[in-house]
């Protein structure tokens, strides 16, 4: 008898996935529409997700999955196994892609995220929402995964940063920005609650997206359709469409329970992909920005054609999951209805944030590269090597007598005294050399005793950063906002 509630679906799709357990290649069971010629028919079906769909006269009878059962039809659809979708900066299967590991402040969803336990691991800040105490606390949502290796290996109050866990005593370079709360991570959840430090700046906004306004469980009839879009933002692949393939999805051995599948939108060019490696957290998203789901794992063969989907757990039940995690959290959603509404979480800020004898020009830094794409360029650069410049610096006595000697302490003081006065400009010379040799021979320290991604990575920040000699602060911003073409003019090439 065809099931009539959703309940009854999922019941039935949780019986199927036990009895074709000993089939080889199924993996997993749930219930959505019929495909034919990869088009939705509107047929509701059981969902069969197997690793490689062989044609069925090639398949012995114990490995086939039967046309029917329980008086419903399956439908067997090639899918890759489910795999964690956090992995090392690089590591994907397919691409390239529009990968995004730059500095986002204030924060908001789609953004790249690293804890301090796995730092050369990174996921995605996903959404944010609010516990209401007497003192309201902001929780940034990702999955458990991109914080820890394990479940029961959590560390108190670890610290999470976006793009990664960086200290600094200066906003601008500080990447930390929350500690870990609580989480969840078992058969039908792996989902984690980073809090804000207090006076944290936010949008209740994914990256490109746009403002979240509510949540939605995709329903049966919806999953039946085939066509029912959503859409995510991750810091591996960038922004990326596709359909609710399936929901309520077991897998054979009972170690997933109770997720969705999502088919990639057609590529126009290479593999078809809504999630690969760096994903994991992303929120997914309908077309009127609602949360239907938190998105968590892809396919686990590169070499597959089908590598792309993505499987996300449905957003009522991270939520709930997550409230009851801690004795009962009230989690509200932070929604929004205008683009770029800041909001910054209460509280006083982080003991490690902003020194008092901070210099002044890196509070205006922090807004104003903010808000130009080579200023984040340029953060993001700084952000990426600013351990290893440190460390080059202080390696030895001889690296620390060339810094002085190429005039790298000097120009530092230099943008010390710009500070107490924008208005200030750089001077032409240094001890008597050209200010472009001093900057150019500190290039080059830093580039011989680098890394060899510092040494590419200077090259780009060579090409970005315009003359120095006779500007003050408030020429180096409007240059660095002029487009490329007409700042190639006013250099001269």
């Amino acid at each position: 008898m065809v099931p009539t509630s959703d309940r009854e679906w999922t019941e039935l799709a949780q019986r199927a996935a036990r009895a074709f357990a000993a089939i080889p290649n199924v993996h997993s069971v749930g219930v959505g529409g019929r495909r034919r010629d990869n088009r939705p028919t509107g047929e509701p079906v059981l969902v069969v997700l197997v690793s490689e769909k062989l044609p069925r006269e090639r398949l012995a009878s114990h490995a086939r999955v039967p046309a029917v059962f329980e008086g419903v039809a399956t439908d067997v659809v090639q899918a890759g196994r489910p795999r964690l979708a956090t992995a090392p900066a690089g590591a994907t299967w397919g691409g390239p892609y529009d990968d995004d590991g730059g500095r986002h402040r204030p924060l908001r969803g789609g953004s790249r995220i690293s804890g301090a336990a796995m730092k050369e691991f990174f996921g995605t800040l996903g959404f944010f929402m609010r516990w209401d105490l007497p003192s309201p606390l902001i929780l940034a949502i990702t999955t458990h995964h991109t914080l820890f290796g394990a479940a029961g290996t959590e560390v108190a109050s670890l610290e999470v940063g976006q793009p990664k866990p960086s200290h600094s005593s200066w906003n601008c370079c500080r990447g930390v920005f929350g500690d870990y709360l609580t989480g969840v991570r078992d058969a039908s959840m792996d989902a984690a609650a980073i809090v804000l430090f207090g006076q944290q700046e936010y949008y209740a906004q994914i990256d490109e997206l746009g403002v979240v306004t509510g949540t939605h469980d995709v329903t049966q009839a919806e999953a039946n359709g085939g066509s029912y879009a959503v859409r995510k933002r991750g810091s591996g692949t960038g922004q990326t469409g596709g359909n609710m393939h399936a929901i309520n999805l077991t897998s054979t051995d009972g170690t997933i329970q109770n997720y969705m599948s999502i088919l990639p939108n057609a590529a126009s060019s290479g593999r078809p992909t809504f999630a690969d490696h760096g994903d994991s957290g992303a929120a997914v998203v309908n077309d009127a920005g609602e949360l239907v789901g938190l998105l968590w794992g892809i396919g686990d063969d590169p070499a597959q054609i089908d590598i792309g989907w993505g499987y996300a757990w449905p957003i009522s039940n991270v939520i709930s999951r997550l409230s009851g995690s801690g004795g009962g959290f009230d989690l509200i959603l932070e929604v929004a209805s205008t683009p770029d509404e800041k909001r910054i979480s209460p509280g006083p800020p982080a003991a490690s944030g902003v020194s008092a004898g901070a210099p002044p020009i890196v509070h205006r830094l922090e807004a104003d590269l903010a808000h130009i794409p080579e200023g984040q360029r340029l953060t993001a650069l700084w952000l990426k090597h600013m351990d290893e410049l440190g460390q080059i610096v202080t390696r030895s006595k001889r690296t620390a007598v060339l810094w002085q000697r190429s005039g790298g302490a000097a120009l530092l003081q230099c943008m010390l005294r710009m500070a107490h006065d924008p208005r200030v400009v750089f001077p032409t010379q240094i001890d008597g050399r050209p200010i472009e040799a001093c900057v150019a021979e500190v290039m080059q320290l830093f580039a011989r005793h680098g890394s060899p991604e510092l040494q590419r990575d200077l090259e780009t920040f060579r090409g970005m950063v315009p003359p120095l000699g006779g500007r003050s602060y408030d020429d180096l911003l409007v240059e660095l906002a002029m487009p490329h073409s007409a700042i190639d003019l006013r250099r001269g090439r």
